[in-house]
This record gives structure tokens, sequence and C-alpha cells, in this order.
């Protein structure tokens, strides 16, 4: 029963440590998928070094900037 768990927990351990994905993956449009929502997509990009999200949505004939925020990465 022992070795079942130390097995177990190697192969969660070795699991964990290949989902990985930097932050140069979330660079971006992000398109909303439920359209009926407010927000239509999201812009994902570095600016003077640091990481930004854009909001784009509905108005009434084009779609409205909403604004931008500095994004924080939570893992490397």
């Amino acid at each position: 029963m022992s070795r079942l768990r130390v097995l177990l927990g190697t192969l969660l351990f070795l699991a964990a440590s290949l989902a990985h994905a930097s932050a140069e993956d979330f660079l971006g449009y992000w398109k909303n998928q439920d359209a009926r929502g407010l927000v239509k997509f999201l812009q994902v990009k570095v600016e003077r070094g640091k990481p930004m999200v854009r909001a784009y949505g509905r108005c009434q004939k084009n779609d409205c900037y909403w604004g931008g925020v500095e994004a924080m990465a939570f893992a490397p």
C-alpha cells in the first residue's frame, strides 16, 4: 500500500511539473465565445515591459474600448 502511495505521489509531482505555460502563450486576442455577454474580446500585450489587458465590449454599432489594466503573473 505504501508503494502505491509513493508511486502515485511521484506521478502527480511529475505531471504537475510538466504543466507549464509561459507568459507569451497568453499574448494576443481572446474572443468571448458567449457573444451575448458584455465583453466581446480581450487584448493581452506587453507595453513598456509590463503585461497589459485591454477590454472591448458591445456598443451601439461598433465595439467600444473599455480600458486597460496592468496584468499580474502569478507564476513564472
